[in-house]
């Protein structure tokens, strides 16, 4: 596998760390990370409701998700990556460095709820992690469509694979299962 280098000015401490040195370039396979959260994102996600019930399983789905988020917010602490791999999959208009960075803050803010409602926090918590994480992932489908069927972003980004742009669409609806099964959308309704 090939991987790049992460900038030298970012601090390479705990999940940032484990982000920017399995995070591969465009031509390398996934790392093995991202291969074992989708596996997770399929179990947690086809669970039936009553295992969720279980607390065990429960906390554990939690946790999961909320590694995950975080994780997913560091990808914007290498500006390389940031460059090369995010921005070129905003839809215009729409303005890229902004919903680059605010889904990075969303995501960051969003596992830190799941985690946090976890160990001592209030379930309102977790719940408002679910609402947010399922937000984020609605906002940031266009992107992901975009890419998929956007010759000009598959272009800029170097990533071309049409079965694994579409992979990544169905493991987008799986994620969004998952997320749903954290959240309470009775205060919208």
């Amino acid at each position: 596998m090939q991987f790049e280098a992460s900038a030298p000015t970012v601090p390479k401490l705990g999940l940032v760390k484990l982000a920017l040195d399995t995070t591969p370039s465009p031509a390398a396979s996934p790392p093995a990370s991202l291969l074992v959260f989708s596996i997770v994102a399929c179990v947690f996600a086809a669970s039936p409701t009553w295992t969720l019930g279980n607390p065990h399983v429960t906390k554990a789905s939690q946790l999961a998700l909320g590694i995950f988020m975080l994780g997913a917010s560091t990808l914007r602490a290498d500006p390389a990556k940031v460059k090369k791999l995010l921005m070129p999959i905003v839809p215009p208009p729409l303005p890229a460095a902004f919903c680059v960075y605010a889904s990075g803050l969303a995501e960051f803010i969003a596992g830190l709820l799941l985690l946090g409602g976890m160990y001592g926090g209030n379930s309102d918590h977790v719940k408002l992690g679910g609402n947010l994480t399922v937000a984020i992932l609605v906002a940031v489908a266009p992107a992901n469509l975009y890419h998929a069927f956007s010759e000009t972003a598959q272009n800029r980004t170097g990533i071309t694979g049409q079965t694994g742009l579409y992979l990544r669409l169905m493991m987008q609806a799986v994620f969004l299962k998952w997320a749903v099964n954290h959240a309470d959308f009775s205060a919208f309704m």
